[in-house]
């Protein structure tokens, strides 16, 4: 029941901050928060400015717990980034040896050409057609390299973001264990 003092009891603080009474019981007992006072029932009592402070802890776990889910994104975001990265290597390897292949096959088509003294036309379309794929393997594998820049700048603006958040959530936690020593000493202080 509400005293004349305004004072609260859990129940009625977790109807007022629209939540649940476990969560209130979490706070009281992680910040450990005391009793201002009993009613006729002896059910803990608390304060407007006890109540204040509940509600400011229970904002601050809230940050921190969706500041960890953020981080916890951008490290899958950063795991799928690395494997796609990876895919790309590897297909851009596959791609220079098929050059190499090509340029290998475009030279023994020239010496053949050279001993046997085969059709001159039929040769150099050959030729120009293996040359022509070259230059679309090029053309293809210089398109994956720049996808992998893009792909390791994205990396590293997603490793920078990461962290970003893991500091926000380091100086969350902080500012409330600052808050909660500092709230602390004030009842020491009020009391003595």
């Amino acid at each position: 029941m509400e005293n004349s003092a305004g004072m609260l009891s859990v129940g009625q603080i977790a109807k007022m901050l629209k939540t649940n009474r476990q969560n209130i019981y979490n706070v009281l007992k992680t910040e450990h928060i005391k009793a201002d006072g009993y009613n006729d029932k002896h059910y803990s009592l608390y304060s407007p400015e006890t109540i204040q402070e509940i509600k400011a802890a229970l904002s601050k776990k809230a940050t921190l717990r969706s500041k960890k889910v953020v981080a916890k994104e951008q490290a899958e975001e950063i795991a799928d980034l690395k494997n796609q990265l990876s895919e790309q290597q590897r297909l851009t390897t596959w791609l220079q040896s098929q050059l190499v292949q090509l340029q290998v096959e475009a030279d023994k088509l020239r010496s053949q050409n050279s001993q046997l003294q085969l059709d001159n036309a039929k040769t150099q379309l050959l030729i120009g057609q293996v040359d022509q794929e070259k230059t679309a393997l090029k053309a293809e594998n210089d398109r994956l390299s720049a996808e992998n820049d893009k792909l390791g700048q994205l990396t590293d603006k997603v490793l920078k973001d990461a962290q970003r958040a893991e500091e926000d959530a380091q100086k969350a936690k902080a500012d409330l264990d600052k808050a909660r020593h500092a709230d602390l000493w004030s009842r020491i202080t009020r009391k003595y």
